[in-house]
Formats: structure tokens, C-alpha cells, sequence
């Protein structure tokens, strides 16, 4: 009987691995742990960091190109391209703020942050952009940190930060991702503060939107076959159609009546500004 021994080879290494080895461990030696893990991990990073630097122009400025590709080859069922672009080279935080003067000392003291905000719905002297969705993804925001102040909803957002366990910022665009991130928690109390026009008086987009939450939290079937035109009639949508309202693009009444377009609910956390900041939520 052959017996059937298993046979274990061993390649001699060749003088160009041997150098190699040698000099592994001189580095060893004399370069810690730490700093060689660092390099490597840079070298990982530099990979992602090149692929992303191939969807902007300049520094932070999304391409034509990355649009055409979120638009076709890279579409998403949930969300629109002029969304998922800058998402992909997307802003790293927003920080709403209550009081104008505030947001001003915040761009004075770090000029590189995109300064949005609006009183009365018209952009505020000095800030880059107003409360216009079409103008502000325009902006280079890759990596960029956004002070955001509005007449009504960031003083909402301030104030209940203040008092309240969790606060995540809701509308019709981030409704179902906005709902099931609550209901994920199971909280005993839930408060929908609806700010309305100017934070002074109650109007059609707020009630449907506060409707719509009570709706889902409920587990109740929403109905949204005529959202479009009630938001179309509400008095607040009159400025996107008016041709004279230069600073209410129509391209902003899609954006704000897209509904479940942005498929995650947005949550104010602690930030490094002491002032709460909104982040894409997860458990």
C-alpha cells in the first residue's frame, strides 16, 4: 500500500524579499506602530479621497458631470439628482441658529462657512444665500459647515433643543424616514411644533405637514393624491409662480413638495459650536 504522505513546499525567498524583510524591520525598529498604522490608513483614505475629488471642480464644486452620473447611471429611486450630488460631496454640518446677529459672528469668526438665512422669506444682507434650496445647492458645500437662520424654523429648532430629549426637523421631503425614526424610539410623548408663517400665525404647508406626522405616528394611511394642490393654492406658494419674486425660484416649490424625496430623517445633535447642530440620524 502507497501510503499518501501530504507534501509541504517552501519557496526560498529571493534576494529582492530578503532586502524587503531587512528593511521592515529597520523600520520597525526605529518608526513606532502608531505612526506606521497612520500611514497605512492614509493610504486608504487617499483611495475615497480621489474618488470623490473626481465628481467636483476646483475645490468643492460639483461637476456637471457627477449631476449627469447621479442622474443616470448612479440613480436612486427615492431621491433627485440635484439631492444625491451634493450629498455625495455633501456639507458636513448644519447649525441652525435663532438671532441674525449670532449667525454673522459665527461667519466672522470662520469665513469659510456658507451663510444662510432670510427674514420676512427674503435673504439677509451679507449672507451668501437665502432659505432657497435652488440657490444654496449651487454653493461649492463639499465638506463645508452651514449657519442657517429663518424667520420661523430654526427658532423653533433652537428653543425646543433646549427643553426636549430629542428633536428631529420634519417636512413633507423627509416624511416617512422623519416618521419611522420616531416611532423606532417608542417614546411616551411626542410634541409636532408646527412654526407656521413667521412664527406668528398658522398656514396651510405646516398644518398638512403636522397632519401627516400625526398621521404616520398613528400608523394610519396617508392619502397624498391632492397634497400637490392644496400646497399649490396656499397663499405661501404664491411667490414660487410670480415672475417678479426673483428670490422664490419655481424650481424651490418642487424641491419643498417632493415628497419622501430624501430618504432619512434628520436629527439636531450637541455640536462643537455650542449651539445644536442637524445630522442624518441613525440609531
Amino acid at each position: 500500500m502507497t501510503s499518501q504522505n501530504p507534501v509541504i513546499t517552501y519557496n526560498q525567498p529571493t534576494a529582492w524579499r530578503r532586502w524587503h524583510q531587512r528593511g521592515a524591520d529597520v523600520l520597525a525598529r526605529y518608526i513606532s506602530h502608531d505612526l506606521l498604522a497612520l500611514a497605512a490608513r492614509a493610504a486608504m483614505a487617499a483611495v475615497f479621497w480621489l474618488s470623490g475629488r473626481t465628481k467636483v471642480d476646483g475645490w468643492w464644486t460639483v461637476s456637471d458631470s457627477a449631476y449627469e452620473l447621479f442622474r443616470t447611471e448612479y440613480r436612486l429611486p427615492l431621491i433627485t439628482p440635484e439631492l444625491a450630488a451634493p450629498l455625495a460631496a455633501g456639507a458636513e454640518r448644519v447649525v441652525p441658529v435663532a438671532e441674525v446677529e449670532v449667525a454673522r459672528t459665527m461667519k466672522a469668526a470662520d469665513p469659510t462657512v456658507l451663510l444662510v438665512g432670510e427674514r420676512h422669506a427674503r435673504k439677509l444682507p451679507g449672507f451668501d444665500c437665502g432659505n432657497s434650496p435652488t440657490e444654496v445647492l449651487r454653493e461649492p458645500l463639499g465638506g463645508r459647515t452651514l449657519i442657517h437662520t429663518t424667520h420661523a424654523g430654526t427658532q423653533g429648532l433652537t428653543a425646543a433643543f433646549a427643553v426636549a430629549d430629542r428633536v428631529f426637523t420634519g417636512a413633507l421631503v423627509n416624511l416617512s424616514a422623519t416618521i419611522a425614526a420616531v416611532r423606532a424610539l417608542q417614546p411616551k410623548e411626542v410634541t409636532i411644533v408646527a412654526m407656521g408663517h413667521e412664527a406668528r400665525e398658522r398656514c396651510v404647508e405646516d398644518d398638512l405637514c403636522r397632519e401627516a406626522l400625526l398621521a404616520g405616528l398613528r400608523g394610519e394611511q396617508l392619502e397624498t393624491r391632492d397634497w400637490v394642490t392644496r400646497l399649490r393654492a396656499a397663499p405661501a406658494a404664491a411667490k414660487f409662480f410670480d415672475p417678479a419674486a426673483d428670490w422664490a425660484p419655481l424650481e424651490d416649490f418642487a424641491y419643498c413638495t417632493a415628497l419622501d424625496a430624501v430618504p432619512f430623517a434628520v436629527a439636531m445633535v450637541p455640536s462643537q459650536y455650542g449651539h445644536g447642530e442637524l445630522r442624518v440620524w441613525s440609531m
